[in-house]
């Protein structure tokens, strides 16, 4: 099984993000200009001085083996969210999407003022989540086989013969795949 994972995070811009930032392997697809908590400064004035300019990133793993998958997720401290997405728009198209998100649930906790701002004060803010789409791992066939009358015949299949299967297999991978996130409808 391999992965293509969206992973985001945000957090406030004294945080330390050092251990959110995965390794060369990712690529960044956007900063801190997509930074969206500003407006909080303006709604909770006493902690202003946190949600200004804080920062962003947004990582796409198109190929991650099931092991870097699982390491990465504890690493950072994913779960899975029960929860129905709209998928992920990728770089090869629209796909099913898992949603993950991490267990620190400081980040969620209110009070009827607002924010805890004490809290805020201490801990600062990180929202990290991920977009995950499984898919199996490709099977490549490296030989055709034809039955014929008394014989056999085995050769090695062209370029475009496995490009052909590897289009019908990847098809009928991606309609499994979609089944099973619409619950079998």
């Amino acid at each position: 099984m391999r992965f293509y994972v969206i992973y985001s995070f945000d957090a406030t811009k004294d945080y330390d993000i050092s251990d959110f930032v995965p390794d060369d392997s990712w690529e960044q697809t956007e900063g801190d200009e997509q930074w969206e908590y500003d407006y909080l400064a303006d709604e909770s004035p006493n902690n202003a001085h946190i949600w200004r300019d804080g920062q962003h990133r947004k990582f796409v793993h198109e190929n991650l083996s099931k092991e870097d998958f699982l390491d990465f997720i504890h690493k950072i401290g994913l779960r899975y969210e029960d929860i129905e997405t709209l998928g992920s728009l990728t770089g090869i198209g629209w796909l099913p999407a898992l949603s993950f998100h991490n267990t620190d649930d400081t980040m969620n906790m209110w009070d009827t003022e607002g924010f805890i701002d004490d809290m805020w004060d201490t801990e600062g803010f990180i929202d990290i989540t991920a977009y995950v789409t499984p898919f199996p791992e490709p099977v490549r066939p490296m030989f055709s086989v034809q039955h014929r009358p008394n014989q056999i015949a085995i050769w090695p299949l062209t370029d475009d013969e496995l490009l052909a299967y590897g289009r019908k297999r990847q098809m009928n991978d991606w309609n499994l795949i979609r089944s099973a996130f619409s619950g079998g409808s």
